[in-house]
C-alpha cells in the first residue's frame, strides 16, 4: 500500500500566501514545512529538557516501523497536491473564516458526537478539492467526510484496487467555526487498499 497524504496547517499557508505578494513564491517554504527532515531540524532547536515526542520517519508516511520496503515518493504528484490544496485554502475556505452566518452552520447527525458541526465551507471546498484532484490523478475515486455523511455506501471504494483520495476538507470545524486557526485541509491518497 501506498499512500500519499499533504496536510495542510490553515494558519500557515494564509501567512505564507499574503507574504508571496512581497517576495515571491510560497513553494520553497511549504515544501519545507511538509517534509520529516524540516520537523527533525526543529527538534534539534528545542531548549534542553523539553521533550518532544518524534515519530519514525516512516510512521510519518504510514508505513510499519520495521517494513523494509523502499520509501517513494512523487515529487511531482506532491508538487500538485500542495497547488491544488494552495488554491481551495485561498480561494474557498480563508474567504470564509471568521466570516460565517449562522445560517452557514448546521449540525450533522453523527452517531456520538451530537455536536458535530458541518459549514457550507466544508461543502464547497470538499466539490473542488474533488473537481481538481479529478485531474491529478484520472480515474481515482472520492471518499469525502461531507459526501459519506450523507451516504456512507461510498466506503466501499476504499475495497477497490483503484486509486482513492480521503478528503476532509476541514479538520477542525469547530475551530474553525469559532475562529480559531487551529483547522486544515487533511488529504490522504490510498493505493493498492
Amino acid at each position: 500500500m501506498k499512500a500519499y497524504r499533504a496536510f495542510s496547517n490553515v494558519a500557515a499557508i494564509a501567512k505564507h500566501v499574503k507574504s508571496t505578494k512581497k517576495r515571491g513564491s510560497a513553494r520553497p517554504t511549504l515544501e519545507r514545512s511538509l517534509s520529516t527532515e524540516h520537523a527533525a531540524r526543529q527538534d534539534e532547536t528545542r531548549r534542553p529538557g523539553v521533550r518532544r515526542a518524534r515519530l519514525h520517519p516512516r510512521a510519518a508516511v504510514g508505513l510499519p516501523i520495521g517494513s523494509h520496503r523502499p520509501l517513494t515518493i512523487d515529487h511531482r504528484l506532491s508538487r500538485r497536491v500542495i497547488d491544488v490544496v494552495q488554491n481551495v485554502i485561498t480561494s474557498v475556505v480563508l474567504p470564509s473564516f471568521r466570516a460565517l452566518r449562522p445560517e452557514d452552520i448546521q449540525l450533522k447527525d453523527t452517531p456520538g458526537d451530537p455536536e458535530d458541526l458541518v459549514t457550507i465551507v466544508d461543502k464547497a471546498a470538499e466539490r473542488l478539492l474533488v473537481e481538481q484532484l479529478g485531474d491529478v490523478v484520472p480515474g481515482a475515486a472520492f471518499i469525502g467526510e461531507e459526501a459519506v455523511s450523507e451516504n456512507p455506501a461510498l466506503l466501499s471504494a476504499l475495497s477497490s484496487p483503484a486509486p482513492v483520495w480521503l478528503i476532509d476538507p476541514i479538520d477542525g470545524t469547530k475551530n474553525f467555526v469559532r475562529g480559531n486557526a487551529d483547522f486544515g485541509v487533511m488529504l490522504a491518497l490510498v493505493e493498492n487498499g
